[in-house]
């Protein structure tokens, strides 16, 4: 079943951003509400987004899963955005950053994304 509803559609305009720079951090953990979160703010051109793409899960919605076993849940999705069905969705390459910060073994030990958007 296709998506009926397309959040965005029906802005009357783009809102500007004012004062300041802002940046959101994103990274490949980022779904659910912050992944749709960072979509709107880089559509809108409100903030740079920062750190490495996110999950890539906002292509399906309606999520049913079934348990069949102690050890086995089928899970599907009901529904799919336009975007997915033309061939534009995110699965598999999640939201794009403006800045692209490539994981080192120095995360281990301090937050190599928050450091570069202060900087």
């Amino acid at each position: 079943m296709e998506e009926t509803l397309n959040l965005w559609e029906d802005e009357p305009e783009t809102i500007r951003p004012r004062g300041g720079k802002t940046f959101i951090l994103t990274d490949s953990f980022c779904e659910g509400a912050a992944e749709s979160f960072a979509l709107l703010s880089k559509k809108e051109g409100r903030a740079r987004l920062i750190g490495r793409a996110t999950r890539g899960a906002l292509d399906y919605a309606g999520i049913i899963s079934v348990r069949l076993s102690d050890t086995i849940t089928f899970t599907y999705p009901m529904s799919i955005t336009r975007e997915a069905r033309d061939g534009r969705g995110f699965q598999g390459k999640g939201v794009q950053p403006d800045v692209y910060i490539p994981f080192t073994p120095a995360e281990c030990t301090g937050d190599v994304i928050l450091n570069h958007a202060i900087l």
